[in-house]
């Protein structure tokens, strides 16, 4: 972090806690929770109690507890209006994670409970949300499954297309057939046999 590298040549900033929140709100947001971990470790211990710093803090761990209702209530109080933006992506975030978990558990429900499990007003902004997310879901099926497969609160192993529909007063998942990732066993033997006998070279 930009702080953490270059203390030692600049006065502290009266910004800093502030800009470091909202960078770790930023990470939190975005599902990099592994960034978010290391940033944090490199913010001094006293500095955690602050107020922009203790926020993404606690909004973390009811990430992690799956405590949504709080989340939903740290919107309505955050330490800084800069802070409002970024509420609003992690909601989305929450709401992907959620309907991550719903596809899963059923093969419909009705839409008003829907709505209310991935916070939404009413069963109109339901319909909004699926639209979109019908669109990440037909984006992340078009690109390559090799390319980043890092564990993350909302990626998953490609399963297919789950496509979700409202009709009839029920939110419905369509599963489409599975989708298998295919690996390439042979390269991958063959490189790494490759790598023991160089490192067996240097060694």
């Amino acid at each position: 972090m930009y702080y953490g590298d270059s203390s030692s040549n600049l006065q502290p900033s009266a910004q800093k806690h502030l800009v470091q929140g909202l960078y770790l709100l930023h990470l939190l947001a975005s599902d990099r929770i592994g960034e978010f971990h290391t940033e944090l470790e490199l913010i001094p211990f006293d500095d955690l109690e602050n107020t922009y710093i203790k926020q993404p803090i606690l909004l973390e761990r009811f990430l992690m507890e799956g405590n949504y209702a709080k989340i939903l209530e740290a919107q309505k109080d955050v330490p800084s209006t800069y802070y409002t933006f970024f509420m609003e992506r992690l909601l989305e975030t929450v709401r992907q994670k959620v309907g991550a978990s719903l596809e899963r558990s059923y093969d419909h429900l009705p839409a008003e409970h829907a709505a209310k499990m991935l916070i939404l007003s009413n069963v109109a902004h339901l319909q909004e949300f699926v639209v979109k997310e019908n669109e990440r879901k037909a984006r992340e099926e078009s690109d390559d499954p090799m390319a980043d497969m890092t564990p993350s609160l909302t990626r998953r192993m490609p399963i297919g297309l789950v496509k979700w529909e409202v009709k009839e007063g029920k939110l419905h998942f369509v599963k489409s057939a599975e989708k298998r990732m295919e690996i390439p066993a042979l390269d991958l033997m063959v490189n790494t046999i490759g790598y023991a006998t160089d490192l067996e070279r240097i060694v």
